[in-house]
């Protein structure tokens, strides 16, 4: 019963509904039909925000399940490709600025052919009157990201190189000293538990 009323709501929606046949996303035949239907679900900014807030923990959920930066549903590329636009118009800067200089975030967004995609995010994120902590460290990824977009469309696996590439002063160079040292310690435990010990040559 409850699939045969799925399937009503469904039809009797069918008529005011349209379908991207690239993404199989669905949308309003009129804009009126999203004013309404916006005005009176989220027509408040604060159910606007609280809209943004939980599609942002979905895409999150989704793509980052462990919430430890593995980024292990990275191959749902909807939930990355939206996650940082939600972030922001919700104002949930601190999981933004996690996000956003996270250099295997990088290397994701890329890989599924999202740089431009990508550098929008960080335009959104940095445009004028967004104010929040930090901020300029996702100005300085911004940078990094608009000055090898070139390189690593053509091979996102060199982020993490052309990031440490970069001059000591900079965010990006810290992130990945970070992300080395972290990468390092794995390493190491990775080591000690299998038994093998480290030569001269390495592990």
């Amino acid at each position: 019963m409850e699939r045969f009323a799925d399937l009503t709501f469904s039809i009797s929606l069918a008529s005011f509904l349209k379908i991207n046949g690239d993404t199989g996303l669905m949308n309003f035949f009129h804009g009126q039909f999203a004013a309404a239907v916006q005005k009176r679900y989220v027509g408040t900014a604060r159910l606007l925000s609280q809209a943004h807030a939980d599609l942002a923990r979905f895409y999150h959920n989704s793509a980052d399940p462990a919430k430890d930066g593995s980024w292990s549903g990275g191959n749902d590329v909807r939930a990355v490709q939206q996650l940082p636009y939600h972030l922001v118009k919700a104002d949930m800067f601190v999981d933004l600025v996690g996000v956003l200089t996270d250099l295997t975030f990088i290397e994701l967004k890329f890989a599924h052919g999202l740089g431009q995609d990508l550098i929008a995010d960080y335009n959104t994120a940095t445009a004028d009157g967004v104010r929040f902590d930090k901020i300029q460290q996702i100005r300085d990824l911004k940078t990094f990201v608009k000055a090898n977009a070139h390189v690593l469309s053509d091979n996102p696996a060199l982020t993490f190189q052309q990031a440490a590439n970069q001059p000591d002063n900079t965010h990006t160079a810290k992130v990945f000293s970070l992300c080395f040292r972290f990468r390092f310690k794995i390493d190491v435990l990775i080591s000690l538990f299998l038994g093998c010990p480290r030569t001269a040559e390495g592990w």
